[in-house]
């Protein structure tokens, strides 16, 4: 009896520190993203991101244990929202909603704490990476964000299976990937040619 309760609690350590891996790896992306836009995102912005991947950094090295309070998180997202309206006047409707991206997926990282969360982030993130291409539309910049793509897909894959090693997730999400280049190809083909919905 004893050896079971020592196995669940060893199956329940390795899924949580998995989980970790996961959102360890959701919170690269979102600094990495939101740093490609860096002409176009305020740097108080940026340092909410900075600031909101060192929590899951310190929650994954076991130097923090606890998240920031929902009452100190809404009160950061009101005032980060009243500064973003002053000074979304300045930079224009399309550069403000930008911002508000990147400042939505930063609060949702320090926020996490269900299954949902991380979809949600998840989301934004293939979002905020399809507002990278407005900006950046080189070849190397189409790598990156394929790059990022990939990540994001390794880290649900970590969120959702977290007993199978990373280097298997990553042959897989490979695999799954090269298969939908012919229909992302064909996508890239046709969709330009019908009329705007």
């Amino acid at each position: 009896m004893f050896t079971r309760y020592k196995q669940k609690i060893n199956s329940a350590a390795i899924t949580r520190s998995s989980s970790n891996i996961a959102l360890l790896l959701l919170a690269v992306a979102l600094v990495f993203v939101s740093f490609s836009l860096f002409a176009s995102v305020l740097t108080w912005i940026l340092l909410l991101v900075v600031c909101g991947a060192v929590i899951r950094t310190a929650i994954y090295c076991d130097i923090y244990k606890h998240l920031p309070s929902i009452r100190t998180l809404n009160l950061l997202a009101v005032l980060s929202v009243l500064g973003l309206i002053y000074t979304a006047l300045s930079v224009g409707l399309l550069l403000g909603m930008v911002n508000l991206l990147v400042l939505a997926c930063a609060l949702k990282l320090m926020q996490m704490r269900s299954r949902k969360d991380v979809y949600q982030l998840v989301i934004s993130l293939f979002f905020l990476i399809g507002c990278g291409f407005i900006f950046n539309q080189s070849i190397g910049f189409s790598l990156f964000y394929a790059f990022m793509c990939l990540l994001l897909l390794l880290s649900l894959a970590c969120y959702h299976a977290p007993s199978i090693t990373i280097k298997k997730h990553l042959t897989h999400i490979s695999m799954l990937s090269i298969q939908a280049l012919p229909i992302g190809f064909m996508m890239f083909l046709v969709l330009p040619q019908l009329p705007p919905l």
